[in-house]
């Protein structure tokens, strides 16, 4: 399907895909669904949630108003850690730090998200970022 190109040493360092989602997933508050993280589980077999704390400041004029919100991001890493799934409230960011080929990527992006978008099926992306991170050596 695609060109093989081969070079003395891969330049492609890291590979970063992020979906932002307008609105926050449905009931992700009370924990990942149970269908979505046995998906990844397969791919991404190291699980570690992390409690976060986001705050939000409302400033106008007299009144100003201050808010903190708790919830958990959830990681998934490869077994050395050389890949990271990242599911939260408003995106889904795949992080791959031993980048080998854009099919392979591919792969795991696909078993994932489409089990993602099965179980959630009315999340919409705001905004998709692909970014290679190249590492030049003379």
């Amino acid at each position: 399907m695609f060109e093989k190109t081969c070079y003395k040493q891969p330049f492609i360092k890291e590979v970063i895909l992020r979906f932002d989602f307008p609105s926050p997933i449905p009931g992700i508050e009370k924990g990942l669904h149970p269908k979505v993280s046995e998906a990844v589980l397969k791919i991404f077999q190291i699980f570690e949630p992390q409690k976060i704390q986001t705050h939000e400041f409302k400033f106008g004029g007299e009144d100003s108003k201050a808010k903190t919100t708790e919830m958990t991001n959830y990681h998934f890493h490869g077994l050395e850690k050389e890949k990271t799934l990242t599911i939260s409230a408003n995106a889904f960011i795949v992080q791959v730090k031993r980048y080998k080929s854009f099919e392979l990527f591919m792969d795991d992006i696909q078993k994932t998200l489409s089990v993602f978008c099965k179980v959630f099926p009315e999340i919409r992306a705001s905004r998709v970022g692909l970014r290679y991170v190249n590492v030049f050596r003379s």
